[in-house]
């Protein structure tokens, strides 16, 4: 089965930038790839998605019409209790979580979420764990200065996200549920 969406990028010299994501899942609707086709470009990047026991494992390969794919990387990306532990493979960040709801949980499908780079969603670790980041770190157990402030509806979800670096607001990002 395969999906296709248009995602803005950004704007270079006044045009917009697109890319065209195509999602392929297995015949028991997993997400199995995914391609990014850049628009006006004949490069594409393609992510192979497997599992491995909780984790995630993307492979990136680098594709033109012309040639065979050139592997690029492989990135294991860690979970426990639905909860992104860390990312990167060189530069590492570790997270560390509350025990209330993320605004994610329970969301059929998840691993595409999960699987998609930071730049079709935003800050992929807030957004797709099981619970909420309440800081990251170069080191681990170690806090960087990061904090994450919450407030929650009845039922135990977010319903405001004050983000702070060194003791100043960055964002604030509020969620409503219907």
């Amino acid at each position: 089965m395969l999906v296709n969406i248009y995602d803005h990028i950004g704007s270079v010299g006044g045009d917009d930038i697109k890319v065209n994501t195509t999602f392929n899942y297995d015949t028991n609707n997993e997400l199995i790839s995914y391609t990014e086709q850049y628009e006006d470009s004949e490069s594409a990047r393609r992510y192979d998605v497997s599992y491995n026991s909780d984790d995630l494992v993307l492979k990136t390969y680098r594709e033109t019409a012309n040639s065979e794919p050139i592997f690029e990387e492989e990135d294991i990306i860690p979970y426990e209790n639905g909860n992104r532990m860390q990312e990167g493979n060189n530069n590492t960040t570790y997270y560390s979580y509350d025990n209330s709801n993320g605004i994610f949980k329970n969301i059929h499908a998840i691993e595409v979420f999960r699987a998609l780079p930071q730049m079709l969603i935003g800050e992929t670790h807030v957004f797709t764990s099981e619970n909420n980041v309440i800081y990251d770190s170069s080191y681990e157990d170690i806090p960087a200065g990061l904090e994450y402030e919450y407030t929650y509806n009845e039922d135990n979800y977010p319903t405001k996200l004050v983000y702070k670096f060194n003791g100043v607001i960055e964002e604030t990002i509020e969620y409503f549920y219907e």
